[in-house]
């Protein structure tokens, strides 16, 4: 229910503008469902996954579809299990969105280098919070 209901809002509401999905449970069938129906948020500025278990697969999952959000400025992927493999892949991300400014991870299971990187992805780039 909670799936189908996401999927409606991403394809019927374009002027979306914040979207809050931290502990609704969505797992990978979510992220999945969300990885087609995120290019129609297209007025998306901040998008909270937090606590749902998206983890390296999901990120991989995520990535064609978050660069279609020109606008997303917040992204927040905290404790979600993603390690530096889904950082090298959020790496890839954080190029393609020009107005991303705030990106929230667990630190659990991510390097040093790999945060490195992903702040380095963009020049005057994304400030990346570690909880």
């Amino acid at each position: 229910m909670v799936l189908q209901g996401l999927r409606e809002i991403l394809t019927r509401c374009p002027g979306l503008t914040h979207l809050d999905v931290g502990w609704c449970g969505i797992a990978q069938e979510g992220v999945e469902m969300m990885a087609v129906t995120l290019p129609f948020a297209e007025s998306l500025t901040h998008l909270n996954l937090s606590h749902n278990n998206v983890r390296d697969r999901g990120v991989r999952k995520l990535e064609p579809a978050l660069p279609h959000c020109r606008k997303l400025e917040a992204l927040d992927l905290s404790d979600n299990a993603v390690s530096n493999d889904g950082v090298e892949t959020l790496c890839a991300v954080v190029g393609q969105c020009p107005r991303l400014a705030s990106l929230v991870l667990s630190a659990f299971g991510v390097s040093s280098l790999a945060l490195s990187r992903l702040r380095s992805a963009r020049p005057n780039g994304v400030q990346v919070l570690l909880v």
